[in-house]
């Protein structure tokens, strides 16, 4: 798949440097440039989203980091994803706005 040229380039970073098994999933296919998908360690619970033109942001990149324990608690519970995301109450833990290179690391590092 042919990501955009800020996603693309994090996606090739990732892939070249990660020690681990990456899965990289487009989130909507495009016949043209994808905007956006998510990256995935694989045998961890680290996943992130990768896009452009997100809503309110201005970046050329926008990098978030996914908590899938706290979605899960919060689906079971029966919040809405947009309460998830905009809930004072989950202080954006859900989906956390991360730098380019935050992102990065998070697939790379043994952190």
């Amino acid at each position: 798949m042919k990501y955009v040229k800020p996603v693309q380039s994090i996606v090739d970073i990732i892939l070249e440097k990660s020690p681990y098994d990456i899965e990289v999933v487009t989130t909507f296919e495009d016949s043209r440039e994808t905007l956006s998908c998510i990256v995935h360690r694989l045998g961890t619970d680290k996943f992130g989203l990768l896009s452009v033109n997100v809503d309110g942001l201005s970046d050329d990149i926008n990098c978030f980091s996914f908590n899938g324990k706290l979605y899960d608690y919060c689906r079971a519970e029966g919040f809405s994803k947009q309460q998830m995301v905009e809930d004072e109450s989950f202080e954006n833990r859900v989906l956390t706005t991360v730098s380019a290179d935050e992102f990065i690391k998070m697939f790379t590092s043994g952190e």
